[in-house]
């Protein structure tokens, strides 16, 4: 029984110690304990810190256990099923214990969970301090300039007092105060404005992590302005990459941001 222990138990604490990792399997490791005997099994299912990760592939039964054994305590939750429905329901179970989720994390994400996903995001969420939403490849219109009212997210301070981490790949998001409040920005594909773009990383003064991909500004015909813009200085930044096909967008963002040099890793494709 001991070996079994040994083998199976996973510290409560390095459960909850960043963003879930979907493709590790710790969060399960403890599970088969529950086959042990009667008493392990009360123990494990009676301990809500054991239940503070929730993963979401083929069904929705782990969920709902989970819900009942987390009992008031905050969790994460990780949305990894390319079946649509089944991702509407879930983000639909989630908005009674919106208070309590301290991550959520969609990899990937489809346009069509946009309304589920934008209605739950309307609730505060109090506990929240990581979200990752990973959209497919291809499931937007890069071309598209107006974007429709509910394919934006939009990061109100008041609603997620407590965010701290922000990955978002191929989703549009629109500037907000919560971006001084942020340690971790990660943003892939993302295609808006000029000013948007300029707005959103002059706000990141308490970034520690940044990383900027495919980021394009639309109706680059026209130069971008990087004469008239006063750098913000990020002083606690830690770590910073970026990669672009545009030397444009390369200087027009460096002509934002002030970097500390230990922590500048760039990448351009050929320029």
């Amino acid at each position: 029984m001991l070996s079994i222990q040994d083998s199976y138990y996973v510290d409560p604490k390095d459960l909850n110690s960043g963003p879930a990792d979907p493709e590790h399997g710790a969060q399960f490791r403890w599970l088969p304990i529950l086959l042990v005997c009667r008493h392990w099994f009360v123990v494990a299912t009676t301990n809500p810190r054991l239940w503070r990760n929730l993963i979401v592939k083929e069904h929705l039964d782990y969920l709902r256990t989970g819900f009942a054994h987390s009992k008031g305590t905050s969790f994460s939750t990780v949305l990894l099923s390319m079946h649509t429905q089944l991702v509407n329901e879930a983000l639909e179970l989630l908005i009674p214990h919106a208070h309590r989720l301290h991550e959520l994390s969609m990899r990937p994400f489809e346009q069509e969970s946009s309304p589920s996903l934008y209605a739950l995001l309307q609730y505060r969420m109090p506990a929240l301090e990581i979200i990752v939403v990973h959209a497919r490849r291809g499931s937007h219109d890069d071309d598209d300039t107006d974007r429709a009212e509910d394919a934006i997210i939009d990061f109100a301070p008041e609603r997620f007092p407590k965010l701290r981490c922000v990955s978002v790949s191929d989703v549009y998001f629109v500037p907000s105060p919560i971006f001084a409040q942020l340690i971790r920005l990660d943003i892939d594909g993302w295609h808006g404005r000029e000013p948007e773009l300029t707005e959103i990383l002059q706000a990141c003064v308490s970034l520690e992590h940044l990383t900027i991909c495919n980021v394009y500004c639309q109706r680059q015909r026209n130069p971008l302005n990087t004469g008239k813009i006063k750098p913000v200085t990020l002083h606690r930044l830690r770590w910073f990459f970026m990669r672009s096909d545009s030397l444009a967008m390369i200087k027009h963002i460096l002509s934002i941001l002030a970097l500390p040099l230990p922590c500048i890793k760039s990448k351009s494709n050929g320029t």
